[in-house]
């Protein structure tokens, strides 16, 4: 299959945490709850803090104000009691900007990561602030083995909808944004051995965004990726049907197609009708594609739509009609597309009959589809239907393909929504339902043509 290749992640990000940086309080903190009680309108929004923690604040930043001189083994030694003490939000944050300071410092792991965290909790900060504390918070965690606690962090950075510069490991350079980020969080839960969890959170993002518009695409292909490789095979379906949805492509519908294929194994008339929607959209890529789709229609039966196939193919470059099958096929149905076609109306006119097999109404509508006789096609798909013996879910298919056929989009779509039973089945009506839609909306520039997509 051709997927995307997944984004790599950085290997190192250095966190410009600028508030981080330096002592606010150190300098005004004596003078900043008094002053901030007397200002009125933005004057009245400054940090505020009590006695009792600039008393701590100060005696644990003391040590450390002369960085030419600074102790910060003492100032370590002082920070319980500035915690003991903060209270409020701005407190919380400044305690915790003078632990990461001195944990820097020290390069005391346990200490920066208590630190972030204060501040993490504590809310303060401009958006940018708190998205760079919450994902240097999530490396911490990460590093530390917490993973719950890494997928909080990177959550709250994703929910303020922090963006950054990064340096990849391949040296190339890029922006990290939210949907990365949700990449990263699936990827650490399947990194994990739980790719069903990790999926299921993608899911989640994923129809988040659909419920307001388009889901990204990015995360959306990655997921459905991530679905297949780990063999989750309700997940490949769910995410596939969004992929082709939101972003049909050749590409899109030969991957979602293949993962079909993969976790269903649809019987042959099933998979006729799979290969049918691919040429439809141009996404016949293989040789295996063709040789299937040949196999499938049988020249014995529809020996027009073979002949088709294999011209199509030909003309790819992906079939060769020196090969023993290639050139049987092609004999095959050269030898029978004159009457195949000559017989039409008598078939369907035999179809018509009182009294007259399933069996025989259903290849009669099996020929005018494939021959591009839709209108008579559906005609007949619906008098097999209400015979007890038919198999509702293949004369449901093709009869919506025929109303696909003749521009009754609409219809087309109610038919498809019938079908039932195999699951195969199911999902391959339901990829042909979103290609109504997509024919319906003129977005897809597909023409509709006979079942061939010739």
């Amino acid at each position: 299959m051709r997927f995307f290749a997944r984004k790599s992640t950085p290997s190192s990000l250095a966190l410009a945490l600028a508030l981080v940086a330096g002592g606010s309080i150190a300098a005004t903190a004596v003078e900043a709850p008094a002053a901030a009680q007397d200002k009125k309108g933005d004057e009245a929004a400054k940090p505020e803090f009590s006695k009792e923690f600039v008393t701590a604040y100060n005696a644990a930043n003391d040590p450390i104000k002369d960085e030419a001189a600074a102790d910060y083994a003492a100032a370590k030694t002082k920070l319980p009691a500035v915690n003991a003490v903060a209270k409020s939000s701005d407190e919380k944050f400044e305690a915790g900007s003078l632990a990461y300071r001195v944990a820097t410092k020290l390069n005391d792991q346990d200490l920066k990561l208590a630190g972030l965290r204060m501040m993490a909790d504590s809310g303060k900060g401009d958006a940018k602030t708190q998205g760079q504390i919450n994902y240097g918070l999530f490396e911490a965690e990460r590093a530390a083995g917490n993973m719950d606690g890494a997928r909080t962090a990177l959550q709250r950075a994703i929910d303020i909808g922090y963006s950054f510069d990064a340096t990849f490991s391949d040296g190339t350079t890029g922006k990290i944004g939210p949907n990365d980020m949700r990449s990263t969080i699936m990827r650490t839960y399947i990194d994990a051995d739980q790719a069903q969890q990790g999926v299921d959170y993608a899911v989640q993002q994923i129809e988040q965004q659909a419920s307001t518009g388009k889901p990204d695409e990015t995360l959306l292909r990655s997921a459905y990726v991530a679905a297949f490789q780990n063999e989750l095979g309700p997940e490949v379906t769910k995410l596939g049907e969004m992929w082709v949805k939101y972003y049909p492509s050749p590409t899109a519908w030969g991957d979602v197609m293949a993962g079909q294929r993969n976790y269903y194994t649809p019987t042959e008339p099933a998979l006729l009708d799979a290969l049918r929607l691919l040429a439809r959209n141009d996404a016949l890529r293989s040789e295996r594609d063709y040789t299937d789709y040949i196999n499938a229609a049988d020249a014995r039966r529809l020996p027009s739509e073979v002949a088709g196939v294999i011209d199509r193919g030909v003309a790819a470059g992906k079939i060769n009609t020196s090969d023993q099958f290639i050139k049987e096929a092609k004999g095959e149905a050269s030898g029978r597309i004159a009457s195949e076609k000559a017989d039409l109306p008598s078939l369907a006119a035999d179809a018509r009959k009182s009294g007259v097999s399933t069996k025989l109404i259903v290849a009669a509508a099996n020929s005018q589809l494939s021959n591009g006789k839709a209108a008579t096609a559906e005609e007949l798909y619906t008098l097999a239907l209400q015979k007890p013996d038919v198999d509702k879910a293949e004369a449901l298919t093709r009869m919506g393909i025929a109303q696909i056929d003749q521009g009754k989009y609409e219809e087309a779509q109610a038919t498809f929504a019938k079908v039932d039973g195999d699951q195969s089945r199911k999902n391959i009506a339901q990829l042909w339902s979103i290609y109504a839609a997509q024919q319906a909306a003129g977005s897809t520039g597909a023409t509709a043509s006979a079942a061939t997509g010739s």
